[in-house]
């Protein structure tokens, strides 16, 4: 919990949720809590002993308030994890999002670029040749938005694609937040849009509806496997 500049400890030892460590870093916190078990090897007078089972590490914004778990080991791993608070939740549905997780860690939960990216190289990873109609899709992605892609030869299928996962998911929790996430993300595509395509505020609608008609395409890919 915040108070102030600080942190009331808040530990949960009714359910052996123990909070080692918090640390506050341009407004998110960041906390390290343990589960535990009572044990009275450890016990100390009137006071409770217990022998750690597992332990956790979370980030907490501020202006969310929602636990973003992003380490998890030991007993209570995943049957603590009741709110689903993982960083990549929303961006995919719970069948991809499962396979994901499993061998993909995001090193900065915090940013939604940063967690698409990394799930756009595994997804291009994961579905292997990529059909032509699909192909076809993403390469006029890349052309008919060349103000945000880009002109010369890094503008390409291969380079692109974990950046239409990035510049989608961004797009996405900008406006499914009117506007009070991922602004900094919207306000630059507005600034290249403005410099290098046609100005028109559209413009960029367009190229979020194409790049999810592309990203759904995709997606159909890697549930189709299972």
């Amino acid at each position: 919990m915040r108070s102030g500049r600080g942190f009331i400890d808040n530990s949960d030892y009714k359910n052996r949720s123990i909070i080692q460590d918090l640390e506050s870093i341009t407004e998110t916190a960041f906390v390290i809590y343990a589960d535990a078990q009572e044990d009275r090897e450890y016990e100390v007078g009137w006071r409770t002993g217990y022998r750690m089972t597992g332990w956790h590490i979370c980030a907490i914004p501020f202006e969310t308030g929602k636990i973003i778990r992003f380490f998890d080991e030991g007993a209570g791993s995943k049957a603590d994890q009741p709110d689903k608070a993982d960083p990549l939740e929303g961006l995919v549905s719970e069948d991809i999002l499962e396979q994901f997780r499993k061998s993909n860690a995001v090193k900065d939960p915090g940013s939604i670029e940063d967690e698409a990216d990394a799930l756009g190289r595994w997804v291009y990873r994961n579905i292997g040749k990529i059909p032509e109609n699909i192909r076809n899709k993403g390469e006029k992605i890349g052309q008919r938005y060349e103000f945000w892609f880009g002109t010369d030869i890094a503008n390409n299928f291969n380079d692109n694609f974990p950046r239409i996962y990035a510049t989608y998911y961004s797009l996405k929790d900008h406006y499914t937040s009117d506007g009070k996430r991922s602004r900094d993300f919207y306000e630059n595509v507005v600034d290249e849009n403005d410099f290098l395509g046609n100005g028109d505020p559209q413009n960029i609608e367009k190229m979020y509806n194409d790049m999810k008609e592309f990203i759904t395409d995709c997606n159909n890919i890697i549930r189709n496997k299972r």
